[in-house]
């Protein structure tokens, strides 16, 4: 019998959201769409969003880095601090460079 992510699932993960039902709405619509369709996928995959997001507290990433920072977090974005500095503390140039980096992954 195939796994089914419920509502009552997302309620045990997410026992104190106010925001039930629009994450399960999400949910409901993405897991299926690339193939976490196992417990053990589900669980790892709201894991990694639960460390992503603070414990779903933060819905949006903070990229505010300095020069340094950038070198250390994305090296092989950022090889030398010149080319850092000239992001440091830009989140919206930085979520361009790194969209534009993932999409030639794929």
């Amino acid at each position: 019998m195939p796994f089914v992510f419920t509502k009552k699932h997302l309620q045990e993960i997410l026992p104190n959201t106010t925001y039930l039902d629009e994450w399960y709405s999400a949910l409901s619509k993405l897991l299926p769409e690339y193939d976490i369709s196992t417990p053990e996928r589900v669980a790892a995959f709201m894991a990694q969003c639960a460390h992503e997001s603070g414990g779903f507290k933060s819905l949006k990433e903070n990229l505010n880095y300095k020069a340094e920072s950038l070198c250390k977090v994305f090296p092989r974005y950022f090889p030398n601090i010149e080319l850092a500095k000239q992001y440091a503390h830009q989140q919206e140039k930085i979520t361009i460079l790194h969209s534009q980096k993932v999409l030639k992954l794929l």
